[in-house]
């Protein structure tokens, strides 16, 4: 064999191969795709779905927004039971006016990661960016489904 025929025989056998691989789907792993979700999960007492019925002008201190937001027709995902009208403290880092959640507005359903008790009146979104979520049926069943693999 001579020197060309080796070079086009590896050549013609590298392009083979990134065929091959070009043919495979991407395979992301659903536990991947969830990690943002089960961090949340885990380090959040619970979650609940609620309309929201008002949102008061909050008090800034330095970027960070506390926000009382006034919810009805509450269901909790996973974690305590909760009453169907409820506040919640929803703490924001806001450094401008575009950085506030354009989803939690009067008659929005959203989903709120929480920390504290009901009975306790001290509950407090878990996490600045990711405490407040805009409502899918199927994002509060796949919440639901990973606090049930999630040990408490």
């Amino acid at each position: 064999m001579n020197k060309t025929c080796i070079i086009c025989f590896a050549f013609l056998l590298g392009w083979h191969w990134c065929q091959a691989e070009a043919e495979q789907p991407l395979k992301v792993s659903r536990d991947v795709a969830d990690d943002p979700l089960n961090a949340l999960v885990t380090k959040s007492a619970s979650a609940f779905s609620g309309i929201i019925v008002r949102v008061p002008s909050a008090p800034t201190t330095g970027n960070t927004v506390h926000y009382t937001v006034y919810l009805s027709n509450c269901v909790p995902i996973y974690g305590e039971q909760i009453p169907s009208d409820i506040s919640v403290m929803v703490v924001r880092k806001e450094g401008r006016s575009s950085d506030s959640l354009p989803y939690m507005i009067e008659g929005q359903k959203c989903i709120f990661f929480v920390n504290g008790t009901a009975n306790d009146k001290t509950l407090e979104t878990t996490d600045y960016w990711l405490g407040v979520l805009p409502f899918s049926a199927s994002l509060e069943e796949r919440i639901s489904n990973l606090a049930k693999k999630i040990k408490r």
